[in-house]
């Protein structure tokens, strides 16, 4: 008797802790922006969440060991299937490694000026709205790409927005 009550407890145990994991993964808050993003911009709108991916595409280098990306999102909104996204912008939120913060910050590799402020159209909820704790870095290749270095830690936060890709021109015939 006493053998078969331990394996209830233990059962009833592990019940409750699956049962606690579900409901944790299920009702966990979402990052959404603080204002609707998707009328900035015509057409459909799709929201990307892939960490690595955004990361990639953001600093056209994948993460390492020592980055972790505690948040990351992608926006694009499409007009029309066959020309893909007509806007997108992204969002990261990281703690950096000591290789990324040089690279971004000695290496300069995006060419960004220190800056006093940054205008960003609907921004996620955990983007930083008092500013006065960050070192702001800005312009790139479309003068919106936007680095934000804390002052008291080794987190970013980063962002990016632009027009879709002009498609190819159709081949001239022969």
């Amino acid at each position: 008797m006493n053998r078969q009550r331990k394996f209830l407890i233990a059962g009833i145990a592990a019940a409750a802790a699956i049962a606690a994991g579900i409901f944790f993964l299920v009702t966990r808050p979402v990052d959404e922006p603080a204002v609707d993003p998707t009328g900035l911009h015509k057409g459909s709108y799709v929201l990307k969440s892939d960490p690595g991916e955004i990361f990639s595409r953001a600093f056209w280098r994948r993460p390492a060991a020592g980055d972790k990306i505690l948040h990351a999102e992608r926006r694009e909104w499409t007009e029309s299937a066959a020309d893909g996204p007509a806007h997108w912008q992204w969002f990261l939120h990281v703690e950096a490694s000591p290789e990324l913060l040089a690279w971004l910050r000695d290496k300069n590799p995006f060419s960004l000026r220190p800056a006093d402020q940054v205008n960003i159209d609907a921004p996620p909820a955990w983007w930083p709205k008092d500013l006065s704790g960050w070192e702001i870095r800005s312009g790139g290749p479309g003068g919106s790409f936007t680095i934000l270095f804390s002052r008291n830690s080794s987190r970013l936060c980063a962002t990016d927005s632009g027009a879709g890709f002009t498609p190819a021109a159709p081949a001239a015939d022969r």
